[in-house]
């Protein structure tokens, strides 16, 4: 009973209580509070990306375009669910990056190919195919399909003595993968 009657008091001295208007007042009180803990909170998020702003209690998207103006998204007023969107959108541009990553090796080796490259490729002696992305081998051994790094530690940390490396001369022109 003392702590509620000392926060009463608190509260009195600071929104004038037993005066006409003060339910008026508190409202003005909790509603600048809950603008100013959105900022509070906006500011302590260190994993936010740099697009992430707070613009007129809405948190945007805010994303720079070549020769355009900026691409702007709201996303929500809430900031748990704004930074839920943020963070999707950051899983999927690491997507991207890995696939523009992908498609810049695959030029640098179509760059190496036409000055001619040794390529190496894995094979096993048990009579086995390789799969079709270059990566696993159904291995007769283990009866299951097993990747290439798998059958490199096999034996505690050695290669498996089935596996060995073809190195083919690659020189000339590299045909568009099939999509």
């Amino acid at each position: 009973m003392k702590e509620i009657l000392e926060w009463l008091i608190d509260l009195n001295e600071e929104h004038d209580l037993v005066t006409v208007g003060w339910k008026k007042r508190i409202n003005e009180s909790l509603d600048q509070y809950d603008v100013d803990e959105k900022k509070n909170r906006f500011a302590m998020l260190d994993d936010a990306c740099p697009a992430y702003q707070l613009v007129d209690e809405f948190f945007m998207c805010i994303w720079a375009q070549k020769n355009k103006p900026p691409q702007i998204k709201k996303l929500s007023k809430d900031p748990v669910e704004a930074l839920k969107v943020c963070k999707g959108c950051l899983k999927t541009r690491e997507i991207l990056e890995g696939i523009e990553s992908y498609e810049e090796t695959i030029r640098n080796l179509k760059v190496r190919a036409k000055a001619g490259i040794v390529v190496s490729i894995p094979r096993c002696d048990l009579p086995s195919e390789l799969s079709d992305d270059g990566l696993s081998f159904w291995c007769r051994r283990q009866t299951k399909n097993m990747t290439v790094d798998k059958c490199k530690t096999l034996r505690k940390g050695q290669p498996c003595m089935n596996l060995k490396w073809i190195k083919v001369p690659v020189k000339g022109e590299l045909s568009e993968p099939e999509k």
